[in-house]
């Protein structure tokens, strides 16, 4: 019996002309190698957004297969929509009824849309951010620049300076 390898190749086209790439030859719920990851990586690197399309995929498969591009940043307990690694956009309940716009995931959602900040106020932004805050100041120099697909900086890392947000 001879010994055999399955090369899975993996296309990535162009959506538009700055922003999206769609792939194809990937089942996001199977065993990826490091090797397609960082292809995948740096395609949402230089494409922002990777549309991966007929995905049947499990909330558990859903957070491994994007462990695999990086750093998770969890949801905050406070947040009505978040459940740690997982965050819910939608205007219908588990049940499939629609969420009274008294309700309190409803609330937290028309209040986002006034006001909606990623990361980049944190001292260390995670993947995909911009390197300094929202005010265009610069971090301090000392602050660690992170791989944006990395694991983030050491647990006991020095932290420069206060975070006022608690992150």
């Amino acid at each position: 019996m001879a010994d055999w390898v399955v090369v899975l190749s993996i296309i990535i086209k162009r959506l538009e002309e700055h922003i999206g790439a769609e792939v194809e030859g990937i089942d996001t719920t199977s065993n990826i190698d490091e090797d397609t990851f960082q292809q995948l990586r740096d395609a949402l690197s230089k494409y922002s957004v990777l549309v991966f399309h007929d995905q049947d995929i499990t909330d558990q498969q859903h957070i491994t297969f994007s462990e695999g591009l990086g750093r998770i940043e969890m949801s905050l307990p406070s947040d009505p929509l978040g459940d740690g690694a997982m965050f819910r956009m939608s205007n219908v309940d588990e049940n499939g009824r629609i969420i009274s716009p008294e309700d309190s995931r409803s609330l937290y959602t028309a209040g986002n849309m006034l006001w909606h900040s990623d990361g980049s106020f944190r001292r260390v932004p995670g993947p995909g951010e911009p390197d300094d805050a929202p005010s265009g100041n610069p971090p301090p120099p000392d602050t660690p620049k992170p791989d944006p697909f990395g694991p983030g900086p050491p647990a006991d890392a020095p932290k420069p300076g206060a975070d006022p947000f608690g992150n």
